[in-house]
């Protein structure tokens, strides 16, 4: 797993340029933070220092050396006796003073134009094997970079173009390199400054035309940035800003008298402060950092060139007086970050830096084994429907718990915890089927899907046909649209297009996400938010009930030990099993239930349906592409499948042999089918009484299929091949027929060796308009409920032949929509 620098203690550390030109710097001690005295780094250098913590917590400096290029020296160990290393050269001849950030996973990237103008950047390269070459981004620059961190923990760099337009540049998220620089702000007349609000959304500060400065920030929800707005009097150089102990964000500058003044947010988004003078009369820009306490401390060179500082007094009562730290410096800027305490600390892994971080944040009451968190909304599961609510409610600047059975990799001896009973024609006598397509862990059973397939559901698919028995959707194809896109943009793909002809039948795609592991990553993404803390090896075990809503939820570890968790709300997010299985266990609590609850289970039945050679490969070619992003299949369109009164399904062409660099000529291809299963009350999930470890009865899963899931899989083969004869000379060959019930044995009939599952479950909670055909309403809350909601495939009223993740992620951002409205 990354690791990323974490300085959990330690003092802070001031470098600058001494009165020789040599790189320098001093350190609190304690007690009572003193300082140690002036310490020579490197003989010379020609430009004043940037600073930043590697994941280990050692610190590594940054300036331009004594011929003009890019350099930096490195602590050799964590800790104030750590050592450091001999200054190195690391990029070219640069201008001005550079930038660095720490990336996601601790890795350091630095900043820094070039002789040309350029803006360009080096970073280091993973396992500690040195630095990248230096590369440009952005284009041409005037004056020095700034560079923040989004929420995700991708870096964001800031500078005033040669046009005078103040622009950024962001590392785009499947690690593809970085965004065109786009303009951010108005004209800019200094350097910017940026830092990240307490609810994750970048704010850059700047002087505008005239010395005024200025500020925006980032809108919430991705959706791009603020209008320029003036923030203060004219001041004179760059600002600096940091966040405060409670996340409120203080901006310096000096007017343009040269004194050091600040503002700062109010508290309850209130705006912000009135101009403040802190300190004295300074040659440069300020330098900003937070004590390991939270406390702010300001520095800067003063009028006469002697290093000084300031720092916010203990119980919120102002500013010391400005205090000469020295020596006298011969730059004016100056660089400031935390030194590890003595001996160095070991970086923590992100679960445990949020486990300890939510810890501070939530209010936690009780001893010995039981205890109590308390947050906005509660979110049980880390599938990808839990991971996209979570990160949608922290993005809005709700506090969110996200409580998983599993840790972030799977542990197989949680396994015990989803067996259960398997009952009916299609797995009695197959209890791992409980197993395989469940995994108690980040990212869910998401975790085994391999490349990610990915299709959203067809218009049809939403409607009520009357063929098909509890079909047709609360929700229109158009409601559900804006949050398809949504998800096509967390997935890192363009919008799905619509299905396209293909003769008489019609063509699908599914699509690959560029991370396939992308909620994993999400996840990690998360830890470093402020409102969001993660409790693993925790497992649901029951909900305190009261009337209409849930007051709190009791929570199982493994080690015996309990955990409460009070909230104001609940998101159930844990699977088409879990989620009906917990809601069981409640049944007669709830308010109202329609007999719907557990039933209408559902998967896709898949089929190896038979053979058919092509005479010319090129002819379907994106149906053959094994490799790639996407890939074609063939189903019915809208209006044969009506007439025919079928189910969903898709035919995919497998080659088998690959195809090759010349994709002409014959080609033999399997005829792999996905298909829908129709809703039937009688497959279910009920409760069992066996127990598990935890003494919770287990799940009873009775998969049940009807005749028409099979005839409407034979027919539809049959069309398919009949249209491939038809348009494309195909010789097709079939293996299933409609006397040969699907499955006729475990594996299948004697025709298809090969007739499977999808291991997708669907229903058992299934949306609707009324309870008494359904669990949850159009918006997934629990039907009778003020404060349950369900996320995932178990609210789907049908299944399509789609595999389901796509549809729930558009689901799970319709939903944050509705809690965050609420």
């Amino acid at each position: 797993m990354p690791k990323r620098g974490v300085l959990t203690g330690g003092w802070l550390a001031v470098f600058a340029r001494g009165p020789d030109g040599s790189l320098g710097c001093r350190w609190q001690t304690p007690p009572d933070d003193q300082w140690t005295s002036w310490l020579e780094l490197a003989p010379a250098v020609s430009g004043d220092p940037a600073v930043c913590a590697n994941a280990d917590g050692r610190l590594e400096v940054f300036a331009s050396g004594p011929d003009g290029r890019l350099a930096h020296v490195w602590q050799l160990a964590p800790g104030r006796d750590g050592g450091w290393s001999e200054l190195e050269v690391l990029g070219p001849v640069i201008a001005g003073r550079p930038a660095v950030g720490a990336n996601v996973d601790g890795r350091l990237e630095v900043f820094a134009v070039g002789a040309d103008g350029l803006l360009g950047h080096a970073w280091q390269r993973r396992d500690g094997n040195g630095w990248s070459e230096w590369m440009t981004v952005g284009g041409a620059v005037s004056g020095d970079p700034a560079v923040g961190t989004l929420e995700s923990g991708r870096l964001e760099v800031f500078a005033v173009g040669a046009d005078g337009l103040l622009g950024h540049s962001w590392q785009l998220r499947d690690g593809g390199g970085w965004s065109e620089w786009m303009v951010v702000g108005g004209t800019a007349s200094g350097d910017p400054a940026v830092c990240t609000n307490a609810d994750g959304r970048l704010e850059v500060f700047a002087a505008g035309p005239g010395g005024p400065l200025g500020h925006a920030w980032q809108l919430r929800d991705a959706r791009g940035w603020s209008q320029w707005e003036e923030l203060g009097p004219a001041v004179w150089g760059p600002p600096t800003v940091f966040a405060n102990a409670d996340g409120r964000l203080d901006v310096f500058a000096a007017d343009p008298d040269g004194v050091l003044r600040h503002g700062w947010q109010l508290r309850d988004h209130g705006g912000w402060s009135g101009w403040e003078e802190v300190g004295t009369v300074l040659r440069g820009p300020p330098a900003l950092f937070a004590n390991a306490d939270g406390r702010l401390e300001v520095f800067g060179v003063n009028a006469e060139g002697v290093l000084g500082h300031a720092w916010q007094l203990r119980g919120g009562g102002g500013w010391s007086a400005w205090d000469d730290l020295g020596p006298a410096v011969s730059g004016p800027r100056v660089a400031v970050c935390r030194i590890a305490d003595a001996g160095g600390e070991e970086p923590e892994e992100p679960e445990e830096r949020a486990v300890r971080a939510s810890r501070r944040r939530q209010t936690r009451v009780g001893h010995g084994a039981s205890s109590v968190l308390t947050a906005d909304f509660l979110v049980i599961g880390a599938g990808p429907a839990g991971i996209t609510v979570s990160e949608g409610l922290v993005r809005a600047g709700a506090s969110v718990i996200l409580a998983e059975t599993g840790g972030f990799d799977e542990d197989r001896g949680n396994g015990d915890l989803s067996q259960g009973v398997a009952r009916g024609p299609i797995i009695k006598g197959h209890p791992s089927y409980l197993l395989d397509g469940r995994r108690r862990q980040i990212q869910g059973a998401a975790s085994g899907w391999g490349r990610g397939w990915l299709m959203p559901f067809r218009a049809l698919d939403f409607a009520q046909r009357p063929w098909v028995t509890e079909s047709g959707w609360p929700l229109t194809p158009a409601e559900l649209a804006p949050y398809e896109a949504r998800a096509a943009a967390t997935f890192g793909f363009d919008v799905f297009g619509a299905p396209q002809p293909e003769g008489p039948l019609l063509r699908l795609s599914y699509h690959y996400p560029p991370d396939p592991m992308l909620f994993r990553s999400t996840y990690l993404d998360l830890l470093v938010r402020p409102h969001f803390s993660p409790e693993l090896d925790a497992t649901a075990v029951e909900f305190d009930v009261r009337e209409d809503r849930i007051d709190s939820v009791r929570f199982a570890r493994s080690d015996g030990r309990e955990l409460r968790v009070a909230t104001d709300t609940v998101v159930l997010a844990a699977g088409g099993i879990e989620n009906a299985r917990l809601l069981l266990l409640h049944e007669r609590e709830l308010p109202s239930g329609g007999g719907m609850l557990g039933r209408c289970f559902m998967d896709h039945p898949h089929v190896m349906a038979g053979t058919v050679r092509l005479p010319d490969a090129a002819e379907l070619g994106s149906y053959l592409q094994l490799e790639g992003p996407a890939l074609d299949v063939l189903a019915l369109d809208d209006s044969l499948q009506r007439d025919e009164r079928l189910l969903g399904a898709s035919v995919q062409l497998r080659p088998t042999v690959g195809v090759g660099p010349d994709p002409h000529g014959p080609i033999q291809c399997d005829l792999y089918v996905r298909a829908e299963q129709a809703p039937n009350p009688e497959s279910r999930v009920a409760l069992s009484e066996q127990v598990d470890r935890l003494g919770i009865p287990r799940p009873v899963l009775d998969w049940r299929l009807l005749d028409q899931d099979w005839e409407s899989i034979v027919r539809t083969v049959e069309l398919v091949a009949s249209a491939l004869e038809w348009w494309h000379d195909a010789e097709p060959q079939r293996w299933i027929r409609m006397d040969k019930a699907w499955p006729a044995g475990a594996a299948g009939p004697a025709e298809s060796m090969n007739a499977t599952w999808g291991n997708h479950h669907l229903g058992t909670t299934r949306m609707s308009d009324r309870p008494a055909d359904g669990v949850v309403d159009r918006d997934c809350r629990v039907h009778g409920m003020t404060n349950l909601y369900v996320a995932g495939s178990s609210v789907f009223p049908t299944g399509s032949c789609a595999n389901p993740t796509f549809t729930i992620v558009a689901l799970a951002h319709r939903l944050v929509d509705e809690l965050v409205g609420r």
